[in-house]
């Protein structure tokens, strides 16, 4: 019998871990998803960072009750602390696999403008110093903390959806993560296999994007670069136009 897993989705604030998770998920049979963030929301509509404390809270003990029935799940986090290394450790000592997919994107201003866009849409709020401080940070304990309990890892590009896979744990190593995020650009690199995981994850991407712009379509908003680009490359962009 194949083993339970537990995944997490990753990135810093604005990267889209959430609209690719409600897209991946389902495709790989996972219903169980859990999003701190999405509690404090059921908690305090108005002011979920009232209950942020608590919403980890409720969000551990569900894990708990997880972990004892053998079940697999996935995490939604920012990852810009040590709070799960501890339960993934635990949770690779039951006989868990562990698999992470990180999201990127070009900046921390892009991160800031991603996020006001999402209030302006009616979703949480994050303060500007918060998520300029966890865009460090993420990257930081992603490297450090998380991917060496990996069993599984991707890591995607979302400056401009949809995603692009950099690399992934069953053609890369954890040093050449490190030298992407130091070069902070794509690296050119040749072409190879796309992987059954791969595939399933640029699929959700898609998905996830076509509904994005499908909303906003909707809902009577332009789409411009300014959402997608990060600062550098909304330059570039207006040098060609």
């Amino acid at each position: 019998m194949a083993p339970p897993v537990l995944y997490i989705i990753g990135g810093c604030n604005g990267a889209g871990k959430t609209t690719f998770s409600r897209e991946l998920l389902p495709s790989i049979g996972i219903k169980r998803f859990l999003n701190a963030d999405e509690i404090a929301k059921g908690l305090s509509p108005l002011d979920p960072t009232l209950v942020a404390f608590k919403a980890g809270r409720l969000l551990l003990d569900e894990v708990e009750g997880l972990l004892v029935a053998k079940a697999s799940f996935a995490i939604e986090s920012t990852l810009s602390g040590k709070t799960y290394v501890s339960l993934i450790r635990r949770a690779k000592e039951l006989g868990y696999r562990f698999v992470l997919h990180y999201l990127t994107i070009g900046s921390y201003q892009q991160a800031i403008e991603r996020v006001r866009l999402r209030v302006g849409l009616g979703g949480h709020h994050v303060p500007d110093a918060d998520v300029e401080r966890r865009f460090q940070r993420s990257l930081r304990h992603f490297v450090e903390d998380y991917l060496p309990l990996a069993d599984e890892w991707h890591l995607w590009d979302n400056t401009s959806p949809p995603s692009v896979e950099i690399l992934n744990s069953q053609q890369d190593t954890a040093d050449t993560v490190q030298h992407w995020i130091q070069q902070t650009k794509l690296m050119e690199t040749p072409p190879r296999p796309i992987l059954e995981s791969t595939r399933i994850g640029l699929e959700a991407h898609q998905r996830a994007t076509a509904k994005m712009l499908d909303f906003y379509k909707r809902m009577g908003i332009k789409v411009t670069p300014q959402m997608t680009l990060a600062p550098e490359r909304k330059k570039r962009a207006k040098k060609q136009a």
